[in-house]
């Protein structure tokens, strides 16, 4: 008796919002309508008549997330204004100004959510303008190497 409740429950999970809407009639028919058991018309009734509810979503679930949209905005705009900022300098200053702390894999989560991620510079050699005018020279001089050879 218990699997055949939690099959039924499982079946009334997956209706559609529109076929709990067509619920309206007598239970009978409209689960002859839907092609499902009167168990699970019956339950989308009384969860309707009692609770009002229309859907078998749960609203609100899993944990509350310790920074707000505004600390989001924030903690953003200062890895944006100082991006050579380290994770943990970063949440030593959010630290700072919340009420509660919060860790720097709290923060990294926070900021590839927001898709900025770390990433290694590229390392190119210097090009001071006496470099730069060597190799327009060498380029000029070599313009028509692969004739010449």
């Amino acid at each position: 008796m218990r699997k055949f409740c939690s099959q039924q429950s499982a079946i009334m999970s997956h209706l559609s919002d529109v076929q709990r809407g067509l619920a309206v009639t007598s239970v009978s028919s409209s689960a002859n309508l839907m092609g499902v058991s009167r168990t699970t018309v019956s339950r989308v009734m009384t969860a309707y008549t009692k609770l009002g509810k229309v859907s078998s979503e749960k609203r609100y679930s899993g944990r509350n997330s310790k920074l707000t949209a505004r600390d989001r905005r924030a903690l953003k705009r200062k890895v944006t204004l100082k991006h050579k900022t380290t994770l943990p300098q970063i949440a030593t200053e959010m630290n700072t100004h919340l009420q509660s702390t919060v860790s720097t894999k709290t923060i990294q989560r926070e900021l590839h959510s927001a898709s900025i991620h770390g990433r290694v510079t590229i390392s190119k050699p210097l090009v001071s303008p006496q470099i730069a005018m060597k190799r327009r020279q060498w380029c000029r001089d070599h313009q028509n190497w692969a004739q010449q050879q």
